[in-house]
């Protein structure tokens, strides 16, 4: 019986990881504003909704080395799920009001029956409460680079560690984002040769390594006092060798290649 349970999974599992990689988004529908525009967003949000909730169920109980892997695509689902709903709500009031208006009281009641609002409320004061640390640590520093990458890798740290945080994973995204123009600032500036050797680099006293892959926090050598402040390995399992994880940042790169 357990056997056959088990290969049922594994056939969902399957079918699941197989329409990950064909899943079309929000750009595949032809802008129209039209009920035909409204039936195909409609029926993509109910494929996302499915996909989020089968790999939820599926994905119980995973090993934690894959958990992050795992957190990242709902994450990523998540954000196409929001663009397509964005298109799609002011249509289906634009064409299907009654309909809309239904649906609207049947995600209140369910909130209320099934404590979301209660969910939602312990949510929001995880949240504050990493916001009101990084406010409280990195507020009256200087708003250097050098500060400013350093909260943001704190800042992924957190995010690693509360994964289903929907808002704090969209202002790492957004802070990622403006700090990306910076990073590109220094992106030309040439190194000391000597350093070529040792790709693979940390900052002291952080817990994460970073690979020269697009990261917009891999250390640089900018400034001679930068390298006593930067942790130098020729590979990977050297920085693993001293406890340190790949950076969200870099996870995340190494995912969308």
């Amino acid at each position: 019986m357990n056997k056959a349970v088990d290969q049922s999974l594994n056939s969902i599992w399957q079918e699941v990881r197989a329409k990950l990689h064909h899943i079309a988004t929000s750009e595949s529908v032809i802008a129209t504003a039209d009920k035909r525009e409204a039936n195909k967003l409609n029926r993509l949000d109910s494929e996302y909704w499915l996909l989020l909730r089968a790999i939820e169920l599926l994905t119980i109980g995973i090993n934690s080395s894959d958990r992050d892997l795992v957190d990242w695509k709902l994450s990523e689902l998540d954000e196409q799920k929001d663009f397509i709903l964005d298109r799609l709500d002011p249509l289906k009031k634009k064409h299907y009001g009654l309909l809309s208006k239904i649906q609207d009281t049947w995600h209140s009641c369910y909130a209320i029956f099934t404590f979301e609002a209660i969910r939602r409320e312990k949510r929001f004061k995880k949240i504050e409460k990493i916001l009101t640390d990084l406010i409280v640590s990195y507020i009256n520093q200087e708003s250097s680079k050098e500060n400013i990458q350093e909260m943001l890798e704190v800042l992924d740290e957190k995010i690693a560690k509360n994964p289903r945080l929907k808002t704090l994973y969209q202002t790492s995204r957004l802070l990622n984002w403006v700090y990306s123009y910076i990073g590109k600032m220094s992106t030309n500036i040439n190194e000391d040769p000597i350093y070529r050797d040792y790709p693979v680099r940390a900052k002291r006293g952080r817990y994460c390594y970073h690979l020269p892959n697009g990261c917009s926090h891999y250390p640089r050598v900018e400034k001679p006092e930068h390298q006593k402040k930067i942790l130098f390995f020729k590979t990977i399992e050297e920085a693993k060798a001293e406890n340190l994880d790949l950076c969200g940042s870099c996870k995340r790169i190494i995912r969308s290649e």
